[in-house]
């Protein structure tokens, strides 16, 4: 059976680790990158079967983020995972194909309903 791959982009070690050992619990395996720059200079990226990807990174934030990933020809599902969501982060998400804007904390039952719904659909 397959496993499920996330790659969870986060700048702050701690929700990095905390959203891996709990997606891990799921049985999802996760590669994490601590910015959208560190993410696209990789040439070799594992596939993965959903994006989460947090709003506040350094340098790129996680909606340029998308945009990028986006405009590179990407189908791979996203969530936009942020502190603050006001309703153009909401539309910008919404014109970039982002599955699900949460915000933190996240509750986990929500992040994994989530996860499962965008690799669905």
């Amino acid at each position: 059976m397959h496993q499920p791959h996330v790659i969870i982009v986060e700048d702050d070690a701690a929700a990095s680790e905390s959203i891996r050992c709990l997606l891990h619990a799921y049985q999802f395996s996760t590669t994490n990158y601590h910015s959208g720059e560190a993410f696209l200079g990789v040439d070799d990226r594992p596939e993965c079967d959903c994006l989460l990807i947090d709003m506040q990174l350094p340098g790129m934030n996680g909606l340029q983020l998308q945009e990028t990933i986006h405009a590179m020809g990407s189908a791979t599902p996203a969530l936009l995972i942020s502190g603050h969501i006001d309703s153009s982060t909401r539309a910008d998400a919404s014109r970039l194909n982002v599955s699900a804007v949460l915000e933190k904390p996240v509750n986990p039952e929500r992040l994994i309903r989530e996860i499962k719904n965008a690799i669905e659909n």
